[in-house]
């Protein structure tokens, strides 16, 4: 594995957070990129990340194949809950957080215009951006939704494989309160910034 970034992006007495990000080559000119966010509850003793919602047997990105038509399944299950801090569980839930990610996309285009780092001026733009396939981790400024997957004028690997202005989106956790799960983890991260 080539390791292009890493890093411990949130740490308390409570919670912990990091970022791994790198590739692997394949046969030929392939690689296989290894894109992970993974965040621990100190005191459960439990790591977390994106995980099926608790009356889904089907995880977040998975497929659920139909008993009916073999060879068929229902479109990608992109509904999820983040540990115990957050929860996107059913399809408006899911539809107001893509707003939400949407709205600050465009901030941030906005925002490095005039950026001349080249990965920002690449990757900004909110129609190259996918809302599938994210990597979320607790950062101290907001929850960072690390996107994997870019249209065709940006290169996946380029853009998802080092972190910028433009990836991750840093969603302040007061903006994310509607989808957060009642706790004392979450109450420690509502009082950042």
């Amino acid at each position: 594995m080539i390791q292009t970034d890493v890093g411990l992006t949130y740490a308390s007495t409570t919670l912990m957070s990091v970022v791994d990000l790198g590739y692997v080559r394949s046969g030929g000119t392939g690689t296989w990129a290894i894109i992970r966010g993974l965040s621990f509850d100190l005191a459960a003793k439990r790591m977390f990340g994106m995980e099926k919602c608790p009356d889904s047997h089907v995880g977040y990105g998975e497929v659920e194949f139909t008993v009916d038509k073999p060879g068929l399944y229902q479109p990608r299950n992109y509904l999820f809950q983040f540990g115990p801090l957050l929860r996107v569980c059913d399809h408006e839930a899911n539809a107001k957080f893509v707003a939400l990610l949407t709205h600050k996309s465009v901030l941030v285009g906005k925002q490095t215009a005039a950026s001349k780092d080249p990965r920002v001026r690449r990757c900004r733009e909110a129609e190259n951006r996918g809302y599938e396939d994210l990597v979320l981790y607790l950062t101290f400024n907001g929850l960072a939704v690390h996107t994997t997957t870019f249209g065709s004028t940006a290169d996946n690997s380029y853009c998802s494989l080092q972190r910028s202005l433009a990836n991750p989106l840093i969603i302040p956790y007061r903006e994310l309160e509607a989808f957060m799960i009642p706790g004392p983890l979450t109450d420690e991260l509502l009082r950042q910034r």
